[in-house]
Formats: structure tokens, C-alpha cells, sequence
């Protein structure tokens, strides 16, 4: 009886991360999430009180998916900085491609105005590990000298957690308006490179990549309308704010 109500809860939630995937809160009905499921509404209720509480567990369940490869990042105890700055975009892209349903919930809850996840401490503590540890390679890295010291530990959480999650959240309206094709896995392939560049920058003379941080300068286009960066961070002498620009916009 007991495996049989876990694995009726485990219906719901499926059919719910669908429903709301594709509906977002408002749009979402319970009496569509109960026929996927394959049970009757007044199960949904039983087991998860409300419309609201289902939609919190929703985004609960798509952060842990997250967590869970965050935590075997945070395992893996990177002795190179950039190495885990690699990595994080490397497992990030991997796992949006994996789980479109996250995009389109995320996407709805800033739609939303984020008053699910305002309403829910446990929301910022599933992010908390992998926010420190980023904060804690970053200060690694400037006290290796690897990082320069105006390196700021909040620009790079918001760029690595930001970077891939726009890539999939414009999947749609790009090829439209740039004549680009985002689900071959070549340019996919590409763009990721494209992004890791922005937070690296290879050097002939130094045999490798190298961590670069920068930030948009105010006025972010040069004459030919192309962005602009200033370097704050930067592990080699030999990169510079216009061939990150010229990398980054490609």
C-alpha cells in the first residue's frame, strides 16, 4: 500500500512538472495533471494540500535535479579554479539539454514574480553550497594570484548561473531573428566554447586557458556596434578586453 502511494506521488509530480511546464501556475489545471497521472483530483489534495503546494514542490523537485550535479562538482574538490569554472558550464549546459521542463518552470516563476520561491526559504538553501563554493574559488584563485583581486565573487555566480540558463530560455526566438540553427549540436558545441571564452581567454604564448573576468563598460559598443568589456580578472597578461569582446560576440 505505502509503495503504491509513493509511486502515485511520484505520477503526480511528473504530470504536475509537465502541466506547469507548459502552462506556468496560472494556466496549469489540476484535472489535467489528475488524468496524466491517472488518478482522481481529490488524490492530488490528499497528498500535496493544495495547487500551490504542488506548484512549490515542482520547483523543489527541478532544483534538487540541479543540486544533485552540483553537489558532485562540490565533491570533486578542483585544485584549479578555472578548472571548476569549466566545469560548471560544461555540467549546466548538460543538464538544460537534459531537462527542458526546468527552463520553461523557471521561466514562468520569473513571470510570476518569483512568489513561490519568495515564499520558501529551503529555495535559497538548495543553492547555498554551490554559491559558496564558487565564492571560495574565487578567493582561492586571488590569493593564488591566479584571479585578479578586484575579481568579484558575485559577478561570477550571477555570470555561470545566468550564462547557459539564457542560452535555452531564447532557444526559440534567436533562429528567428539571427537565421541560426541553436539545436545542432555543432554550434552548440560552439556557443558553449563561446561562453567558457568569456570567463577564459586562450593564449598561444601561454599554452592554455585562462580565468578572465570582465564586466559590459557602460558604453558597450564600439563603432561597429559590437560589446565592449573591461578586464578585472585575468590570469595572463597576454589577454585583452577586445579579443574577449570580439570572441564573445560572435
Amino acid at each position: 500500500m505505502e509503495r503504491n502511494a509513493e509511486r502515485t506521488k511520484g505520477n503526480i509530480l511528473a504530470a504536475a512538472v509537465r502541466e506547469f511546464a507548459q502552462n506556468g501556475f496560472s494556466g496549469a489545471r489540476v484535472d489535467c495533471i489528475a488524468d496524466a497521472a491517472g488518478c482522481n483530483k481529490g488524490m492530488i489534495y490528499q497528498y500535496y494540500g493544495s495547487k500551490e503546494k504542488l506548484y512549490e514542490n515542482v520547483i523543489a523537485y527541478e532544483y534538487k535535479l540541479l543540486s544533485s550535479i552540483e553537489a558532485e562538482l562540490i565533491s570533486r574538490q578542483f585544485t584549479d579554479p578555472a578548472e571548476l569554472i569549466d566545469a560548471i558550464v560544461d555540467r549546466y549546459f548538460d543538464f538544460l539539454i537534459r531537462n527542458p521542463e526546468f527552463v520553461k518552470i523557471i521561466m514562468w516563476e520569473n513571470l510570476n514574480e518569483a512568489k513561490a520561491v519568495k515564499s520558501n526559504e529551503s529555495f535559497a538553501a538548495v543553492k547555498a553550497p554551490i554559491i559558496d563554493c564558487i565564492r571560495q574559488t574565487v578567493r582561492r584563485g586571488r590569493e593564488a594570484g591566479v584571479f585578479n583581486e578586484a575579481a568579484n565573487s558575485k559577478v561570477v555566480v550571477f555570470a555561470l548561473i545566468t550564462g547557459a540558463f539564457s542560452y535555452f530560455s531564447n532557444r526559440y526566438t534567436l533562429p528567428c531573428l539571427l537565421n541560426i540553427d541553436l539545436e545542432r549540436q555543432d554550434f552548440l558545441t560552439a556557443h558553449n566554447e563561446r561562453y567558457v571564452t568569456l570567463s577564459t581567454c586562450t593564449s598561444e604564448s601561454t599554452n592554455g586557458r585562462h580565468l578572465l573576468i570582465g564586466r559590459i563598460l557602460e558604453n558597450n559598443a564600439d563603432e561597429k556596434g559590437e560589446p565592449q568589456y573591461e578586464t578585472i580578472g585575468d590570469r595572463t597578461a597576454g589577454c585583452d578586453s577586445r579579443k574577449l569582446s570580439s570572441e564573445a560576440g560572435t
